[in-house]
């Protein structure tokens, strides 16, 4: 916390008595407390908890710049198996997972024709959602897709990519084999 921070103290405190250090009681401080000094007007209590904006540049409201953290990794968390066995004429609920980052990262699905000699890649833009959990200080982004699955969709692939900076990750690819059920 802040408040039992020996570098911030001063800072903290100064804040909730409404009154700014002056330049000598911050001179012996660190670097990262006396940028406070230079940002004063901009500060204020959120919770109790000493804070800044700063916008469209990433700063967060908790004190401290929101760094953006690249994700690493996308993967298909669910189903495990591959291929995945769905039955003809119901829905296949695939889930996608990325490595921590900041921001949230954009998912998106795609189906892959691979009985295609040129190799046909669409993507899926209908039954998608994605949401996101903390880690740490960092965000994990999970994306959901329900695909209504047809009969003539026997060995599609099904995959996912991500990206919350400049670089895509991809997923593997999940086959499809479809269950036709018996007529009596």
């Amino acid at each position: 916390m802040q408040s039992r921070d020996s570098d911030l103290e001063l800072v903290y405190t100064g804040m909730l008595e409404a009154r700014r250090p002056n330049r000598e009681e911050m001179a012996s401080k660190s670097r990262a407390a006396r940028h406070y000094d230079i940002i004063w007007e901009n500060l204020s209590l959120v919770d109790v908890t000493t804070a800044y904006t700063i916008s469209g540049n990433g700063t967060g409201t908790d004190g401290a710049s929101v760094p953006r953290v690249g994700i690493t990794s996308t993967v298909i968390s669910s189903p495990i198996v591959n291929p995945v066995s769905v039955i003809a004429n119901t829905t296949g609920t695939f889930q996608c997972e990325t490595s921590p980052g900041n921001p949230v990262a954009t998912v998106v699905w795609y189906k892959e024709n691979t009985t295609s000699t040129t190799g046909n890649y669409t993507q899926i833009t209908s039954g998608t959602n994605t949401s996101s959990t903390p880690d740490g200080d960092l965000i994990v982004t999970h994306g959901t897709l329900t695909l209504q699955v047809q009969r003539d969709d026997q060995d599609l692939g099904v995959y996912c990519r991500a990206r919350n900076k400049e670089q895509w990750f991809t997923s593997g690819t999940k086959k499809i084999n479809i269950l036709c059920a018996l007529r009596t």
